[in-house]
């Protein structure tokens, strides 16, 4: 987005904003700017999808014709839930459309929700979308599950290198939850990412560039069940010794990678391979 110029898609999104990347960017207003280029040469004619949900996106002002996607709020027209089912109603003057329920899906309802709206814009069936969501068994190192050892579930996020991805990991699979997190410092506030804690998890165990920093974050906020590894071994180490049936082993770790790893390719390969070595 830094360097387009004539970049013009006919449908664009913005599936959220939150802050990251301020390592390069600096300040949130930059980032959300280079962000928003993704319409910048749209016209009235083209289309961008946009989550209703997140207050930045939601007052994001595109040149063409907006639709919302929601979770939270059943909107007059967008893409949104109602009783546990994808709904869709592109514009005022179309029926409700039932997609799809949302609990045989093996992916994030938001990205769901998202990819629906994309879709029907493109002119895609609600066939054709229910059945490809039914197919879509997700991607490698995005909550992927990697085996169940001792009773215990093992899930490999390493794509979430941002507190926001993480947070909604922790929403995607209940407790007693397990969680490995830390990395490469992006200049990230783990404030919104601890809260989300609560009863859900159980125990914490940070390792990386930033463990000290998140665990400041839990002593102000109160939350102390949290050790700290040497490395992303270790920490697996200390996640099995700590997990009982059960359990679920969660490694999201709101950072990036290249404090140890190349990338978070790398860095979830590891994961998988220290899970499966006994």
């Amino acid at each position: 987005m830094e360097t387009i110029a004539a970049f013009k898609p006919k449908i664009s999104a913005v599936l959220n904003m939150t802050e990251d990347h301020l390592d390069r960017h600096h300040t949130m207003e930059n980032y959300i700017t280079m962000k928003s280029r993704i319409f910048e040469n749209q016209s009235q004619n083209d289309i961008c999808v946009l989550n209703y949900d997140n207050f930045i996106t939601r007052e994001m002002k595109p040149p063409g014709k907006v639709i919302y996607f929601s979770v939270k709020e059943q909107l007059a027209t967008g893409v949104y839930l109602r009783d546990g089912i994808i709904c869709a109603k592109i514009s005022a003057d179309e029926p409700e459309l039932n997609v799809i329920e949302i609990s045989g899906l093996k992916i994030m309802t938001e990205n769901a929700l998202a990819a629906t709206a994309l879709s029907l814009c493109a002119g895609a069936s609600i066939d054709a979308i229910a059945k490809g969501l039914m197919a879509f068994c997700g991607v490698v190192h995005r909550m992927e599950y990697v085996a169940t050892i001792d009773g215990v579930e093992y899930y490999n996020d390493s794509k979430a290198t941002n507190t926001d991805a993480a947070i909604k990991a922790i929403e995607s699979i209940s407790s007693p939850i397990i969680l490995i997190g830390g990395g490469y410092d992006k200049k990230t506030n783990f404030t919104p990412w601890v809260k989300y804690f609560d009863e859900k998890v159980k125990n914490l165990i940070v390792f990386g560039e930033t463990a000290q920093k998140i665990i400041d974050t839990c002593n102000v906020l109160g939350f102390t069940k949290y050790e700290i590894a040497n490395s992303l071994q270790e920490a697996v180490t200390l996640a099995k010794e700590k997990a009982k049936p059960g359990y679920k082993v969660l490694f999201s770790p709101a950072c990036a990678s290249f404090d140890m790893f190349k990338n978070f390719e790398e860095r979830g390969e590891m994961f998988k391979h220290y899970v499966r070595t006994p």
